[in-house]
């Protein structure tokens, strides 16, 4: 559990990203179909999953140095509806 091996990684705004924190959301009535961007928030990004929400926290892009998830999305202009992994 100590090692940052395999880790977890996705594309945002077409760049390979790592997502080093993540939270998980239990919000009822999130309406989003899976990896869709539901909103931006200081406190992350809130992603649908199957059932709920998990917000990234903190995520690195290729070749730059680990953010907040917030300050990302803000220089990659993310929005709501906005998907994950394309």
């Amino acid at each position: 559990g100590l090692h940052p091996w395999p880790g977890a990684e996705t594309r945002l705004g077409g760049q390979r990203t790592k997502v080093h924190v993540t939270r998980v959301l239990e919000r009822e009535g999130c309406h989003g179909a899976p990896g869709e961007l539901v909103r931006v928030s200081e406190r992350g990004l809130e992603v649908a999953c199957g059932e709920g929400l998990v917000a990234i926290v903190e995520a690195q892009l290729d070749g730059k140095k680990r953010v907040p998830a917030s300050q990302l999305a803000n220089g990659l202009r993310l929005v709501p509806g906005a998907r994950l992994g394309t």
